[in-house]
């Protein structure tokens, strides 16, 4: 029987998936677009990128959800078809002979309890997975950063998702210590939307929010490029539209980064000072999504007087670091045992 070893970055906001031999084989939305409002009674009619698609154009009474929230699988039917969907999409069984077995390398945030492990387990179960591993994302995140084969010692790794920042202290061991803390993209979009809501008078949705953050975001003083969103009034309920500086935005943006850093600064304390030289030696790496933000580094290394290392593609970091390990099975059978 053929066997196919999939990495699967189970995000809040955004679902990737390597395939053994492949590469990168999916990069979707984590949404799904809904036929009503209640979700238990409601029909799936589009997944991931189809979905993200009718933004701007929905049906009356459709709507969007994102059916992992915080790391967790909120709506347990939904993330089921998500997934099934998505694993259809990357191992099409008309390939094979005979029915392949498929082995998927799923990341978790840092201290999920074990009921939270085994609704992950029973999920992927379901949807034809045979065996299910569980890593903490900040292992992924590690590996798939260039720095982390070439320093000796601890490091410090922030990975800043969708629904959830994971920090954890790295060693050749795996995670000394690690920490998940409920920020992520999805609240700086959240507060985005309220934003312009107070200050503004326009209303957008959650994606609308998301890609301000993408296109003008920055956390750098001086920036200031500009991008018009349409919406509706918040208080008549009229379409209107609205132009948006970077500048108009940073504070929000300020808002959610400088806790991330007030987070890494709280954490440093509790350490040796033997620990800090070494993380101070080698940098702070900071993976995930959430790292994309213009002006990041700048900002974090003005907030932490540290070394921070962003690697190229940071939301591509766990992916890339599964992969490094699946390569390695010594290496990865190790880590899965401390686990």
């Amino acid at each position: 029987m053929a066997t196919v070893n999939l990495i699967i970055d189970l995000g809040s906001s955004y679902t990737t998936i390597f395939k053994s031999g492949e590469g990168i084989v999916l990069h979707e939305p984590t949404l799904c677009l809904l036929s009503g409002d209640v979700v238990e009674s409601s029909k799936i009619i589009a997944y991931g990128i189809d979905a993200k698609k009718m933004v701007g154009n929905l049906p009356e009474g459709h709507h969007l959800l994102y059916p992992i929230q915080e790391g967790a699988v909120a709506y347990r039917k939904a993330a089921m078809a998500l997934v099934t969907h998505f694993l259809k999409k990357v191992v099409d069984r008309n390939d094979y002979f005979v029915k392949p077995k498929i082995s998927a390398f799923v990341n978790v945030p840092c201290g999920c309890q074990q009921e939270e492990r085994e609704l992950i387990q029973n999920l992927f179960h379901n949807c034809g997975v045979m065996e299910v591993y569980e890593l903490d994302s900040p292992i992924f995140a590690y590996y798939g950063s260039t720095t982390a084969t070439e320093n000796s010692g601890s490091q410090l790794v922030v990975d800043i998702g969708g629904g959830l920042t994971n920090i954890a202290l790295m060693s050749e061991a795996g995670i000394d210590v690690g920490y998940s803390f409920g920020i992520g993209g999805h609240a700086i979009d959240k507060g985005i939307i309220e934003g312009l809501e107070s200050s503004a008078n326009v209303k957008v949705g959650i994606l609308t929010a998301e890609q301000i953050k993408c296109e003008i975001g920055s956390l750098y003083e001086n920036e200031n490029n500009y991008t018009v969103v349409f919406g509706k009034n918040f208080l008549t309920g009229n379409p209107r539209s609205a132009t948006i500086s970077s500048k108009y935005i940073r504070s929000m943006l300020e808002y959610y980064y400088g806790k991330i850093a007030d987070l890494i600064v709280n954490i440093l304390k509790d350490f040796s000072d033997e620990t800090l030289a070494s993380i101070f030696k080698n940098g702070i790496i900071v993976t995930g999504g959430g790292a994309k933000i213009t002006g990041l580094e700048w900002f974090l290394k003005q907030r932490l007087e540290c070394p921070i290392i962003i690697p190229e593609l940071p939301d591509f970091a766990a992916t890339r670091g599964g992969a490094i390990l699946l390569a390695d099975p010594l290496r990865l059978n190790q880590l899965l045992k401390i686990m």
